[in-house]
């Protein structure tokens, strides 16, 4: 029997198929039965101090993750470290086998390196400590890596004894008789209990291996931002009032309110603190934060943890499954997601405050520059600065400074922060951004009298938020003023360029119209006329072409077809050529006439030629002592011919 058409694979494998086809589960959330305790910590990996590559910090977590598997290992038995795939198990930057805890250097295949070297996803180690199910969950973004602890009190729904642990046992005891006897003074103690107590015996027991405590006293381990504690319940412990008339009968939204006023005192010194209260998940769930502590008088080495409860209605009365483990797994995922991404998008608030102070100031430099820029190119007087002071020197230092002021602005940032201005504010928007874009999925519903999750931010925290947001317009507006007063400065000098050059070429005209061109044509035409006008030509001429030169210096054309129309226009033309053809027209008729003088004078010459010659023949035909031979006017001079002979006196 031949195998099915896709195991045959009739068809080509793309090199990025199992990258792709996994990227999209590669991070699942935390499965979650309540009731259960959470943990949440984040920590930044770059701060000023601490200026280590990703691959740094991958590797100190990894070594830290082996560290603690093998304490746990050691301590409790057996432990689950995941992603581990054919028998490998994959870290951050390190694998190692699935037998031991130690780095091997293994070559991995396709599909284990697709997930290596995937950029999104988290390695999770679980264990059975006392009799409670633990998964401690880490990941790696791109400022922050956190480590999230999930405990599970009664997942398998047993009942008491819960746990290996007394004082865990006596607290779910002395919970379920403080809902339903309503004992406020029984509060104080179990909140206490479970937001800090258990957590403190919790370290005490699986972090405090001396080969840990090295690892978690340096970067970026002692870089804390975000503590977060939950205390996850659901019906199992305490049931409200109005909770089935809605979910059977889709019931208006009224157990919230029973469910407030029991969760509450859970809260240590909830006199100093406001607390956002809202549904979840359309109203089978409820959440309570202690959003806004007051900062109580306490040591500054202690942290003010941020505390809340999730309860959720995971079954009815029927057993009918209402919240299932992963939706309550994906709120409080999301959760401690939103409140990391808030915190996040304050970093270096008071910093960015400085820069939005100093950018303020800059206005000053850039206006002085575009007063100055503004003042050379309109020639004008009377500025702030002074006329006699503003020149191309003056511009650039005034240019100069306000470039000086912004790279003081954005380097000392960059300083303290070992970020860069624009690049904490893009950040800040990002998360801004992702921070909204998730609080919607929590599908919160407003309980009266109090603020839901995203209100209460955007309320308390939306002013900051926005000005972040307009710092980052401000700041790309100045980087803008910057360029622009560059682009003004160098249109300054090419308009004065500009201008030098066209100031050359009008006295260039000036002199060409006004010396060179008349003195060539009083030349060509005096060859033309004749010598006898040379002076009425070259007075005519070089009077004519200097009024031409001086007209079009001052631009006396153009000043004319503005002063009047069209018509005006063409009847001025008409009167000036009239005027230069009376002014100018009798040269040429004084030429005409003295060719036709220089002819008569021709004529007349040739006449009297001529009679000289008839004259001299005649005193030659009288004189008996020589014979000379007849000349004929008409013909050719020269010798006579040879053979020719004097007339004798009878003409013969």
């Amino acid at each position: 029997m031949s195998e099915p058409l896709l195991q045959q694979h009739q068809f080509g494998t793309a090199k990025d198929y199992h990258e792709l086809n996994a990227g999209a589960h590669r991070n699942p959330p935390k499965n979650l039965n309540a009731p259960a305790l959470v943990w949440h910590v984040a920590f930044w990996t770059k701060t000023d101090q601490n200026k280590s590559d990703p691959s740094q910090i991958k590797r100190t977590l990894d070594t830290f993750i082996l560290g603690l598997c093998g304490t746990v290992a050691t301590k409790v038995g057996a432990v689950e470290l995941s992603p581990c795939i054919s028998n490998v198990r994959l870290l951050f930057d390190c694998v190692c086998r699935d037998t031991s805890f130690v780095e091997e250097a293994i070559t991995l295949d396709d599909r284990q390196r697709d997930v290596f070297e995937s950029t999104r996803r988290a390695v999770s180690v679980k264990f059975k400590w006392r009799d409670l199910d633990v998964a401690i969950r880490f990941e790696i973004h791109t400022e922050f890596l956190s480590i999230s602890t999930f405990i599970e009190l009664d997942k398998e729904r047993k009942g008491a004894p819960y746990s290996e642990l007394p004082a865990l046992n006596e607290n779910i005891r002395r919970i379920r008789d403080y809902f339903e006897s309503g004992d406020k003074d029984l509060a104080v103690p179990i909140g206490k209990y479970f937001f800090r107590d258990f957590w403190q015996s919790y370290e005490n027991e699986i972090l405090s291996n001396a080969s840990l405590k090295p690892l978690m006293q340096a970067n970026p381990f002692k870089q804390v931002f975000a503590d977060f504690r939950g205390l996850i319940l659901s019906e199992q412990v305490v049931r409200f009032p109005g909770t089935e008339d809605f979910l059977a009968k889709d019931a208006p939204l009224i157990w919230g309110g029973a469910a407030k006023s029991k969760f509450l005192p859970l809260f240590q010194d909830q006199r100093r603190y406001e607390c956002a209260v809202n549904y979840v998940l359309d109203g089978r769930a409820f959440y309570m934060s202690t959003l806004g502590p007051q900062l109580p008088s306490i040591q500054v080495t202690d942290r003010i943890p941020l505390e809340f409860i999730v309860y959720a209605n995971q079954r009815s009365l029927e057993s009918k499954t209402i919240v299932n483990k992963w939706q309550l797994g994906r709120v409080v995922g999301r959760l401690l997601h939103l409140g990391t991404l808030r915190l996040c998008a304050l970093r270096h608030v008071t910093l960015l405050h400085e820069a939005g102070r100093e950018l303020a100031q800059l206005d000053e430099s850039t206006q002085k520059a575009r007063e100055a820029i503004a003042a050379i190119e309109t020639k004008k007087t009377g500025t702030a600065l002074g006329r006699s002071e503003i020149d191309n020197e003056k511009v650039m230092e005034l240019i100069g400074a306000a470039h000086k002021k912004l790279n003081d602005i954005t380097g000392e940032f960059l300083k303290k922060t070992g970020n860069g201005l624009l690049y904490r504010i893009e950040r800040s928007r990002y998360y801004v951004k992702q921070f909204y874009e998730n609080a919607d999925l929590l599908r919160a519903v407003r309980l009266e009298g109090d603020q839901p999750y995203d209100q209460f931010i955007r309320r308390r925290l939306g002013s900051e938020f926005d000005f972040i947001d307009r710092l980052g317009i401000r700041y790309e507006r100045a980087t803008r003023n910057m360029v622009t007063l560059d682009q003004n400065y160098l249109s300054m000098k090419a308009n004065q360029i500009d201008e030098d050059i066209h100031t050359i070429q009008k006295y260039g005209e000036l002199f060409l119209l006004g010396a060179l061109v008349p003195y060539y044509v009083t030349h060509l035409l005096v060859l033309i006329c004749g010598d006898g006008f040379s002076l009425t030509i070259a007075a005519n001429v070089w009077i004519a072409f200097i009024a031409v030169a001086i007209a079009n210096f001052f631009k006396v054309p153009s000043k004319i077809r503005k002063a009047f129309g069209i018509r005006e226009l063409i009847a001025i033309l008409a009167i000036v050529l009239l005027v230069a053809g009376f002014y100018l027209g009798w040269p040429f008729e004084a030429m005409l006439w003295n060719r036709q003088h220089e002819r008569q004078e021709q004529k007349q010459k040739e006449t009297a030629e001529v009679g000289i010659l008839k004259r001299v023949l005649e005193r030659l035909s009288s004189d008996d002592l020589r014979v000379v031979p007849a000349i004929d006017p008409g013909a050719p001079k020269g010798n006579p011919a040879p053979n020719s002979r004097a007339p004798d006196k009878a003409g013969n």
